[in-house]
């Protein structure tokens, strides 16, 4: 065997030679480092922050390097710029850049110096400006051991950047440069641990993607991973069998899925994990600009930057997929507060409505009245998660619609605005067994004025599934009735309260198993009590002030002494309580004029002036829209006001409130609170039954026998018009037991033999005239 002699020198020459050799391979194998383009670092469009969760990666408030065109950051495999990761271990990758990007990042597994297309994955679509995106990256367990690089590249959303885009020109963004650390695995030996299935995300549509891994899995290399679907989890088929154990798979149906983990034949199974198979409408504004979903806050999720208001370049998003954050946990039956923030594009707000919609029954669609939740401004919003939810992942979704509506769509198209998906997670509630534990009722008010919608709930009482919930109400919290059912332990009750105190109480029912729950105690106060406050500012502004120095309705007059249009100095009023005077009678179906005439303390008033007035019809001490009486400017009369206004047929007989106001302003107009300058007067008015006329029903047409009654009741008319007649029969609580109309003459036999033993009133109400019967039920 001949031997290779070489010489002292020549050996010094053929090591330099191999030198030179190495230095020449590693200067030519590395990363494509040149002609990356790329914004400039002074521009608003680059990468701040990337942070591996778990790890000693945690590059906040970065550096940006920008040579010329080339932007490109690299950063040294030290300190927090560096991380140690594992193979076969999931690890979430978040980066944050200062403009809407679009966002890749590439691991050199195979350590050739290329980044390959099956080393990329998508950080995501469309980023929010400053805030951080997030992709879970699964390390494969064949990944080589040793320092491997690491590329993550930005560019304005809108473009392209995909798996083959590692090396390519861009025109904006930024390329940041890592150098990690992938540790070796251990060669696999005895009995594995199968770990659990993990599932991203838990719920799909037909055709699309999700990811299937473990946790909790023996580390290993040598392992074999055997992935098995099942539609009943009891027969199963295997899908795949490898090395590396993430899968990506598709489904058109809803199915169970489970690994196989084996070594050297060993094996290990994890329990079956369900992917539900839903396919969710589509929602979004055909305009990218104008409004958008600033930040969602609620229980674990806390998305999104809420500024600037409005001027805002980053409200260009149409819809946004969060269903890979964390779903957080929610109980059935809790409440959790909500806080949803709105930017526009625009210098000013468009008007937008914001609504909250959940699949809480799970088959899809958000198509319920209870999985619907209109969001209030200026208010604290609060979600109640039903009793009956379905227990598992569950889509919410946002939307805000510039110009919407409360019950908007959440489905379709819109003109501008943005919709949101997330995922929550409902933990159901225990079922009940043995003895219910009732606790004690609540109000939210526990002074109320009527007729009012008061909330009742439960306290101390046991938060379980499969229980019956009975309200009931009590004049001397000794005989009680029933009020209304309830599907938990939350309700909503109204009343018109004809005592001035009522008790509630709520009986729950578990296995035929009945327990009363603690009263409360309830007071009306008079509806005089219940309106809002209402007047001019104290100061006025300026010294200038507007007053009503007259109003009159038909008969009715209230002058003050002096009614001088201007330069009067008793224009100082800001509110007037004029209600202890004899109450104005109005009677209903008949019109009527009413009069103002505004003063002032100045030589003359500015043409700014609301001049309005409502009356409380309905007798629910508050003014709505349909109660208004509008006053238009006489003709030929200096600073008066008419207004001509005809009495509703269904207005409430009894005393009510009339407001009358003037502001200085050009709107909009407020019933409560105060204003700058102007006056609100007040006045008692008593609503009255229509005037006799001709065409009435009498009331000696009318009988009602026998009465008192028990098994059967009859009702005639004959009546001498053909006018239409409402015929209606109330308990004395004021519920509606029996409602019929008719025109002409009628003859109806009621079964009264399961009413409640008691008075009732009948009322027979046409258009002109309302006449009522006392009948008694025993």
């Amino acid at each position: 065997m001949k031997h290779l002699c070489i010489s002292a020198p020549k050996k010094i020459y053929f090591l330099s030679f191999l030198f030179y050799i190495l230095i020449f391979f590693n200067a030519s194998a590395q990363y494509c480092v040149t002609n990356l383009g790329g914004a400039a670092c002074s521009f608003n469009d680059k990468i701040v922050s990337v942070q591996i969760s778990g790890t000693s990666l945690q590059n906040i408030n970065n550096t940006c390097t920008s040579s010329g065109s080339n932007t490109l950051t690299v950063f040294p495999a030290s300190g927090n710029t560096t991380a140690s990761l594992m193979p076969g271990t999931v690890y979430s990758l978040s980066v944050t850049s200062t403009a809407s990007s679009i966002i890749s990042v590439w691991i050199d597994y195979n350590h050739n110096f290329i980044y390959d297309i099956s080393e990329w994955s998508q950080v995501t679509l469309s980023s929010t400006a400053n805030v951080a995106s997030t992709v879970q990256l699964t390390i494969p367990t064949t990944a080589l051991a040793g320092q491997t690089g690491m590329r993550i590249r930005s560019r304005s959303y809108g473009t392209v950047n995909h798996a083959g885009f590692a090396c390519t020109n861009f025109y904006s963004g930024e390329t940041e440069d890592y150098t990690i650390t992938i540790s070796a695995l251990p060669s696999c030996s005895g009995q594995p641990a199968s770990g659990n299935c993990s599932v991203l995300p838990s719920q799909t549509c037909s055709g699309n993607t999700f990811n299937l891994n473990l946790t909790g899995n023996t580390l290993a290399s040598g392992l074999l991973y055997e992935w098995q679907v099942s539609a009943d989890s009891t027969n199963w088929t295997t899908i795949s069998s490898d090395t590396v154990s993430a899968l990506s798979w598709t489904q058109n149906s809803s199915n169970y899925y489970r690994c196989i983990v084996s070594c050297s034949g060993n094996g290990d199974t994890t329990e079956a994990f369900f992917v539900r198979n839903v396919c969710y409408c589509a929602s979004g504004p055909s305009s990218v600009w104008g409004e958008d979903i600033g930040n969602v806050t609620f229980a674990g999720i806390n998305n999104g930057v809420a500024s600037p208001v409005i001027s805002n370049p980053n409200s260009t998003s149409t819809y946004s997929d969060f269903t890979s954050l964390p779903a957080p946990t929610l109980t059935s039956g809790q409440v959790y507060p909500i806080s949803i923030s709105v930017i526009s594009s625009s210098a000013t707000s468009l008007g937008d409505f914001v609504t909250i919609h959940f699949d809480f029954n799970q088959d899809g669609a958000f198509n319920n009245s209870d999985e619907l939740y209109l969001y209030k401004y200026n208010a604290a919003n609060k979600i109640t998660i039903p009793f009956n939810a379905s227990g598992g992942i569950t889509r919410m979704r946002v939307i805000v619609v510039a110009g919407g509506s409360a019950t908007q769509s959440p489905c379709g198209m819109y003109t501008a605005g943005e919709t949101e998906d997330y995922l929550v997670n409902i933990i159901p509630l225990p079922p009940c067994s043995g003895t219910p534990v009732a606790g004690t009722a609540a109000a939210q008010d526990s002074t109320i004025c009527i007729p009012t919608a008061m909330n009742l709930t439960l306290v101390g009482n046991a938060m379980v599934s499969g229980q019956n919930y009975q309200w009931q109400e009590s004049t001397d919290s000794i005989t009680w009735t029933n009020v209304v059912p309830a599907s938990n332990h939350l309700q909503t009750i109204t009343t018109d309260m004809l005592n001035t105190t009522l008790y509630f109480r709520c009986q729950i029912t578990c296995s035929g198993i009945t327990v009363n729950s603690g009263a409360v105690l309830v007071t009306h106060v008079p509806l005089s009590q219940c309106y809002c406050n209402s007047g001019e500012q104290v100061p006025t502004q300026n010294g200038i002030n507007t007053d009503i120095g007259y109003f009159s309705v038909g008969s009715f007059i209230n002058q003050e002494s002096d009614t001088s249009a201007y330069n009067n100095l008793l224009a100082i009023q800001s509110y007037s309580d004029f209600t202890a005077l004899p109450p104005l009678v109005l009677n209903r179906a008949h019109s009527y004029t009413a009069k103002l005439i505004k003063i002032s303390n100045q030589a003359n008033t500015a043409p700014g002036n609301g001049i309005f007035g409502a009356i409380d019809y309905n007798q629910n001490g508050g003014f709505e829209a349909s109660e208004t009486i509008s006053f238009a400017p006489t003709l030929g009369h200096l600073n008066a006001y008419t207004s001509n206004f005809t009495v509703p047929v269904g207005s409430k007989i009894g005393n009510t409130r009339l407001r009358v106001m003037l502001q200085f302003a050009t709107g909009p107009y407020n019933w409560c609170g105060p204003y700058s300058i102007g006056e609100t007067e007040d006045y008692t008015v008593y609503i009255d039954y229509p005037l006799a006329s001709e065409n009435l029903i009498e009331e000696n047409l009318i009988a009602v026998f026998p009465n008192p009654a028990s098994e059967s009741l009859t009702i005639t008319c004959a009546a001498a018009n053909l006018e239409k007649t409402q015929v209606r029969m109330f308990d004395l609580r004021g519920q509606l037991v029996y409602e019929d109309s008719f025109c002409g003459d009628y003859n109806r036999t009621l079964d009264v033999s399961e009413f409640a033993k008691g008075v009732y009133v009948l009322q027979m109400m046409s258009d002109s005239k309302v006449i009522t019967r006392k009948v008694v039920v025993e």
